[in-house]
């Protein structure tokens, strides 16, 4: 229970700390506008009309706005965040010992022998 909330914790602080929280709610107005859209008119109408950036949601431009207060240097730099992930990763993977055996099941044997002799004909009945 206590490691299941953990790992929640520490994905949700990585999701708001590479800025994924605005992907989903920017995706999830555009979903809402297509649909309300596509209602409206043909489902090519509808799309340009969403992805166009003359019409706007409510939800799209709260969005646009708080991304526009964040400032840039709270966000860090793709190289800077990548070296985060590459040492988070390399401790994981240290962290992790590998199995003791890779395979569990019997080896194959690939050396049959060639039958010479031909089966007699009909075959014998039980």
């Amino acid at each position: 229970m206590l490691r299941q909330l953990a790992r929640t914790f520490l994905a949700a602080a990585l999701i708001f700390s590479i800025g994924l929280h605005w992907v989903v709610l920017q995706s999830a107005a555009w979903a809402g506008m297509l649909m309300s859209f596509a209602v409206q008119s043909t489902m090519i109408e509808a799309v340009e009309k969403t992805f166009d950036g003359a019409h706007p949601c409510p939800l799209c431009q709260t969005v646009r706005e708080a991304q526009q207060k964040v400032p840039d240097d709270a966000t860090p730099p793709p190289a800077k965040f990548m070296k985060k992930l590459d040492a988070l990763f390399t401790i994981a993977h240290r962290l992790i010992p590998p199995p003791a055996r890779l395979w569990s099941h019997a080896e194959l044997v690939l050396n049959a022998e060639v039958r010479t002799v031909r089966p007699s004909t009909p075959p014998p009945r039980a």
